[in-house]
């Protein structure tokens, strides 16, 4: 069976400021386009989703929000998870590893550098710090969610917003 990651880099979001937490940082107004650019753009790419995972953090909530609406995914589908807001490489390799053979097209949102080292790791290809928003393509043939490691997957596009 063939898979499909697409992992994404959550859009824009604020700067840091004193007595906020990183978990609630909101996208600004440049990161709810860009989201809405890489919706629209998925959507025209006729990309099918079987499942969405993303961080629980504020601004990549809203970020996988915009995607499932723009992509016809149902929102109450989409899961928030803890594991990917500490999103090391390891966590989300995790992740993967343990989804349902069933499923053979998945979204992660989350956070550099963990999406972006991820995605050089699966494909072996130099992607460097992906650009806010930026969606990686990954494309795998005749493998199981379980033994996906590295270099297992081809590179089929990176895009990201103008």
């Amino acid at each position: 069976m063939n898979k499909r990651i697409l992992l994404v880099r959550h859009a824009k979001a604020e700067a840091e400021s004193h007595g906020q937490s990183d978990f609630d940082r909101e996208l600004t107004s440049t990161g709810l386009s860009q989201s809405y650019e890489m919706g629209k753009m998925l959507a025209a790419e006729n990309i099918s989703l079987q499942l969405i995972i993303s961080s629980s953090s504020s601004r990549t909530k809203s970020t996988a929000e915009t995607l499932a609406q723009l992509t016809g995914y149902a929102l109450d589908k989409v899961i928030f998870s803890e594991e990917a807001y500490n999103g090391s490489m390891r966590n989300l390799l995790e992740i993967i590893n343990n989804l349902s053979e069933d499923i053979e097209s998945v979204m992660i949102v989350g956070h550099n550098p963990g999406i972006s080292y991820l995605s050089e790791y699966l494909t072996h290809e130099s992607i460097g710090d992906l650009p806010t928003c930026g969606v990686v393509n990954i494309g795998f043939e005749n493998i199981q969610w379980k033994d996906i490691s590295a270099g297992s997957g081809k590179l089929v596009w990176l895009k990201y917003p103008a």
